[in-house]
Order: structure tokens, then C-alpha cells, then sequence
């Protein structure tokens, strides 16, 4: 983020009052490391106020560096969602019971753009906020629905074992699932984020930071 003043001016604006839950998740969305960097320092919370959570705008919009900079405080993996686009296979495997339902831990369907009430209360204009509330109530909030939009992070961020786990547990390979502002399959994304066409990334981490970043669990 090379803004010029932008940690200077998010000094002052917190100094002044400003809130910090939610500049830390916009933070996140933009890779804005040393802003998000003061936020934390400040007092935002780390896994946000109970909604959308900093970890998962930076895995929405692929904010490597915050993302990094996130899971080394600490940051935690709270859904299916999250766990599939960090690869987390075994928390991923957590999150079904012994009939292979999910959890209520898995989550729901969730992004960026705000719940139905957020939206509909917004100051956006009206065919902007009727488009959007038309995705969210199009949304499927079941097993199948929340299973691929997990595959889909999973691909996005080139998770080899994640995806084939996803898939084992019923995922569809060419669904295109709610969740997110782009219409597309678990091949688009992937592509859109620079990974190889067989879903890897350019370069796939050392085990042992697969475990690490995974250790924050629920």
C-alpha cells in the first residue's frame, strides 16, 4: 500500500475517536499491512465484532501480505469457509459429524457486502441494494450450498488436499454458490488469483506452516 501519509492519517483518526473493528476489516480488503498493522495495536479486534472477520476479507479479496500478517497474531479459523481457504484439511474434516452433516461451527454463507438487514438499512442506491439483496436471498443456506462455496475458497487459493476433501464430501465441481460478488465456479477463481490450472499455487507452503496457520481453531 504505498498511499502516501495513510498510516499518519489513520494515527490521527483514531486519536481523534474513530472506531477500529471496522477500517481493520477494509484494511484487510485493500492488503493495507501497516494500517491494519496500528489498527491491531489500537485495540481492533482480531477475529472482528461477531460478523465478517478481518481473516476472511483478506481470503475474500487475496490479501496475501495481511493474511500472513493476521494468522502470525493469532488470527482464527471460525468456519469452513476460512478453513478451506487457509487448506486446513483436518479442521476441515472437524466440522462434519459422524453422519457427515456439518456442524453448526461450519457457519453459513457469508461476504463482504453486508447481511440482508445491512444492506436493505444501507444508504446505497435502490437498484444497488435490490441487486444485491436478490443475491443474498438467492443464497443456499444448506449443506450443499455451504459445501461449495468452501470449495470454491479452497480452489481460490490453490488448496489441493482441501478441494479434494470438499469434493469427497459432496461438493460440485462446476457449481457456481452464493457468497460471492463474481458469479463463477471453483475454476474461475483460481485463475482470477494467478494458480495453475490444476489448482496449485505457484508456490505451495511447507507443511509445517500448513499446520501452523491452522492451529487457530473455532
Amino acid at each position: 500500500m504505498d498511499a502516501p501519509n495513510n498510516v499518519e492519517m489513520a494515527r490521527i483518526l483514531i486519536d481523534s475517536g474513530a472506531p477500529l473493528d471496522e477500517p481493520f476489516v477494509a484494511a484487510a480488503s485493500i492488503n493495507n499491512v501497516p494500517v491494519a498493522e496500528l489498527l491491531i495495536e489500537r485495540g481492533a479486534a482480531l477475529d472482528g465484532n461477531g460478523g465478517w472477520s478481518p481473516i476472511e476479507e483478506a481470503l475474500y479479496w487475496n490479501s496475501g501480505n495481511t493474511l500472513a500478517r493476521l494468522l502470525e497474531r493469532g488470527a482464527r479459523v471460525r468456519n469452513l469457509r476460512t478453513a478451506a481457504g487457509l487448506g486446513c484439511a483436518d479442521l476441515i474434516a472437524e466440522l462434519f459429524d459422524r453422519d457427515d452433516e456439518l456442524k453448526p461451527e461450519a457457519g453459513r454463507i457469508d461476504w463482504p457486502f453486508g447481511s440482508l438487514d445491512a444492506i436493505e438499512r444501507s444508504n446505497l442506491d435502490r437498484p444497488v441494494t435490490r441487486e444485491l439483496a436478490d443475491r443474498v436471498r438467492a443464497w443456499s443456506q444448506d449443506r450443499q450450498g455451504i459445501l461449495d462455496n468452501a470449495f470454491v475458497y479452497a480452489r481460490m487459493h490453490g488448496h489441493v488436499d482441501a478441494a479434494g476433501l470438499l469434493l469427497e464430501k459432496g461438493a460440485e465441481i462446476n457449481a457456481i454458490p452464493g457468497g460471492f460478488d463474481f458469479a463463477g465456479t471453483g475454476s474461475h477463481y483460481p485463475a482470477m488469483n494467478g494458480h495453475r490450472a490444476n489448482g496449485r499455487a505457484p508456490s505451495v507452503p511447507r507443511r509445517g506452516r500448513d499446520r501452523e496457520r491452522c492451529e487457530n481453531r473455532f
